[in-house]
Formats: structure tokens, sequence, C-alpha cells
């Protein structure tokens, strides 16, 4: 019995394998590469302190379609809002550091750099919030400065109950 049993399940399997078409499950959707843009509306020089109000300026006044290209060097930043269209260049030997200053990414409720049931204390350090197009483009580097002390305590983030948070920042 066993050996009929093994046999019409074998037979089974090879009918079904050799009939049945193969499903097969895609991604139909078109992605195209991204390209960098024809037109750049700014290219900021970086102050060595913080450059913020130059650099959401410069991303404010941009035509859609244009980038704001940042060269060499580091420009220091709190949250940036970007706008539609507008594309964030960060070319080569350029890096975009996060300034570790909870106060700058607040939203109003002196929440930011503590650790809150929702999460939602701070602002992103790069937000796209109803934006169509644009983005981050380039061969530069962006530093959140993930696990870095924060600038007005001196200290790390740390769980009510004492225990440190590594790696968890808030923007």
């Amino acid at each position: 019995m066993t050996k009929r049993f093994r046999n019409w399940g074998l037979l089974s399997f090879v009918a079904f394998m050799a009939f049945c078409p193969v499903a097969k499950a895609q991604d139909r959707r078109i992605v195209a590469e991204p390209v960098a843009p024809h037109t750049v509306c700014d290219r900021p020089v970086p102050s060595g302190t913080n450059d913020t109000a130059r650099l959401q300026d410069a991303i404010d006044h941009c035509p859609a379609g244009a980038a704001v290209y940042l060269g060499r060097g580091q420009y220091f930043s709190g949250p940036l809002g970007m706008k539609s269209g507008v594309t964030l260049w960060i070319g080569r030997g350029a890096t975009l550091v996060a300034i570790a200053e909870p106060a700058l990414y607040d939203k109003g409720w002196r929440h930011c750099g503590r650790i809150a049931g929702k999460g939602d204390g701070c602002r992103p350090f790069i937000s796209f919030s109803e934006t169509r197009g644009g983005g981050i483009y380039g061969d530069g580097t962006i530093d959140g400065q993930g696990g870095v002390n924060r600038r007005s305590t001196g200290t790390p983030y740390r769980h009510p109950k004492g225990t440190p948070l590594i790696g968890v920042l808030c923007w």
C-alpha cells in the first residue's frame, strides 16, 4: 500500500509540474533610473557653522526641475524641508552634517531629545512632506550624527529607566 501511495504521489507531482503553467510574481511598475538635473539654481558655499537658513532659502527659491548643488566641504544643518520638484544634489567631496542639537528639531513641544510614547517630538533632518518629484542625488555624504551626544547637555539620549539607547535618534 505504501509503495502504491508513493508511486501515485510521485506520478501526481510529475504530472503537475509538466502540465501546469508556472506562476511568476512580477512587479509591473516602470521605474526609471535617476538622472542628474539639467539646471542648478544655487551653489551655496559651506560656512563652517550653521548653514540651515542658507540651504533652506536656496531650496525654497529653486524652481521645480532644478537642483541645489552642494560642492566640496561640510555643510552643517538643522532640519530641511524639501519642495516639490527640487533636487538636493550632494556632490563628490561634500558632506551634509546634521547638527546634534535637539532644540533645532523640536516641533514646539520641547519633547525632542526625549523618549516619548508616540516618538513624534522631533522633525526629521530632511523631509519630503507632500512633495512630488525631486529628491536627493549625488556622490556626497549625509551624516545624520547617529550615536553622537547631544550638544545641549553633552550626554547621550537615555531611556527613562536609564538604559542608553544606541543608534536611536529622533532625526
